[in-house]
């Protein structure tokens, strides 16, 4: 009786050395984290700097302004999704996956990783976007100088002032409007994931 219940307890000992090992590599890999997004954004960075350094240095100001535009564009619809993701509730979502309505596994998926889906939508791909309008604008200043021969000082001056009101007005609005439609606007992104991913898959 005595070598059952020492092995009973030795079985017990290994199952909580399981779970101990199990939960200190969790702890242990906390770092990956942010070494990913890390490495995105260092990728996207650079993508969109050489991207907009070529359009802005082979065209004119009107095509130059459109991508502006663009990138402004791109940051506070990013941030929306990110406000979306981190107020969204899941119950509406586990219904909808029930009925097996398209886009929603994918959306469960990104309200249980809110944290990392609103990092990348906000803080990479928005101040990626809000980086390079600047360089952007900062180009279109220049063309104008050259172009009109107007004051550099005074073109930039109001360029970043438009520039930041665009982007700052327009994610104040996103942002009521993402808090108050959260849960239509994660499952329209989930439905837009599932066209590039099928649900099956993580």
């Amino acid at each position: 009786m005595e070598k059952k219940d020492e092995t009973k307890n030795g079985q017990k000992y290994n199952k909580n050395a399981v779970n101990e090992n199990k939960n200190g590599n969790k702890k242990s890999k906390w770092y990956i984290w942010p070494i990913k997004i890390t490495l995105i954004t260092f990728i996207l960075s650079a993508f969109f700097s050489l991207g907009t350094e070529i359009v802005t240095s082979k065209t004119g100001i009107i095509i130059a302004s459109a991508v502006l535009v663009i990138l402004v564009a791109i940051s506070i619809i990013f941030d929306a999704v990110g406000v979306a993701v981190t107020a969204c509730d899941l119950s509406p979502l586990t219904a909808m996956a029930a009925k097996k309505v398209r886009g929603s596994k994918h959306a469960i998926m990104m309200v249980k990783n809110a944290n990392k889906v609103a990092s990348l939508c906000s803080d990479v791909i928005g101040d990626i976007c809000g980086i390079v309008s600047g360089a952007c604008g900062a180009a279109i200043a220049i063309m104008i100088v050259l172009s009109l021969g107007s004051n550099q000082l005074l073109i930039s001056i109001i360029i970043s002032a438009v520039l930041a009101s665009m982007t700052v007005g327009g994610k104040s609005i996103m942002k009521t409007v993402a808090i108050n439609n959260s849960t239509s606007i994660v499952l329209y992104v989930g439905k837009l994931m599932s066209v590039f991913k099928s649900e099956g898959k993580r």
